[in-house]
C-alpha cells in the first residue's frame, strides 16, 4: 500500500480541478455548443470516473487503512497480512476498473466519430480498434497521436492475459512527460499507484481537447 495517501488524494483533487477547468474553457469558448456535442460529451464519463477514483482513494484512507474500521466491519479477519492483501486487491480492482471504463468510452466515441467523418470506412468502424483510430487520426491530420493510442490499447489488452504482455516483439515502450513504461514479452506488467497511468492519460487528453 502507498504510504503517501495524502499526496495521492491531493494529486487526484488537482486532476479533477484541471479537468473541470478544461471542460469549462471549452464550454465558455463555444456558448452555443449543444451539450451532446462531442467536444463537450467527451468530458462526461471520464469526469464521473475521476470523481469515483477520488472517492475510492478517500475511502481507502478512512476505512481500509484504519484498523478500527476492520475490527468493526470485518470481524472474522483479524490477521494483518490478510487485511493487507484484501486492501491491495481493492486498490488493484479500482485501478483496472477506472482505466477500462475510460478507455471503453473513448473507443466507442472514436468509432462513432469515424462513422461520421468517413461513413463505411473500416467496415463502418467495426474493424479492429487500431485500424479505426489510425484511419480517423490520419483523416484528421492528427497522426502524431497514434503512438499514444497504441500505448493505451496495449495497456487495455493486458486484461486478456492477467496483466502479462504477450507479443512477438520483445518490448514495447511509450514515453511522455508524465509517464514512461515498457512492456516486455511474457512478463507481468505491474500497474503503478492509482493515479499513475490514468492520471498521465487524462492529462494527455486534457491538453489536447481544448
Amino acid at each position: 500500500m502507498p504510504d503517501d495517501i495524502n499526496q495521492q488524494i491531493a494529486a487526484w483533487e488537482a486532476l479533477v480541478d484541471r479537468y473541470i477547468l478544461s471542460r469549462d474553457r471549452v464550454a465558455t469558448g463555444h456558448p452555443n455548443m449543444h451539450l451532446r456535442d462531442v467536444r463537450l460529451a467527451l468530458y462526461g464519463i471520464p469526469g464521473n470516473v475521476l470523481v469515483t477514483g477520488l472517492l475510492n482513494i478517500k475511502m481507502l484512507k478512512s476505512c481500509l487503512l484504519n484498523r478500527s474500521w476492520w475490527d468493526e466491519n470485518i470481524k472474522n479477519n483479524g490477521e494483518l497480512e490478510k487485511r493487507q492483501h484484501q486492501t491491495d486487491e481493492f486498490v488493484t480492482h479500482s485501478r483496472v476498473s477506472i482505466y477500462l471504463l475510460v478507455f471503453s468510452f473513448y473507443e466507442a466515441t472514436l468509432r462513432a466519430l469515424l462513422r461520421a467523418v468517413r461513413p463505411g470506412a473500416c467496415d463502418n468502424a467495426l474493424a479492429a480498434f487500431a485500424t479505426v483510430y489510425t484511419a480517423l487520426l490520419t483523416d484528421l491530420g492528427l497522426r502524431q497521436h497514434i503512438g499514444f493510442l497504441d500505448f493505451a490499447r496495449t495497456l487495455r489488452n493486458l486484461i486478456h492475459n492477467n496483466g502479462t504482455y504477450f507479443k512477438r516483439r520483445l518490448t514495447k515502450s511509450w514515453l511522455s512527460m508524465e509517464l514512461s513504461i515498457c512492456f516486455s514479452t511474457a512478463k507481468r506488467s505491474t500497474l503503478p499507484t492509482p493515479t499513475y497511468c490514468f492520471r498521465s492519460m487524462i492529462v494527455y487528453w486534457i491538453s489536447r481537447m481544448n
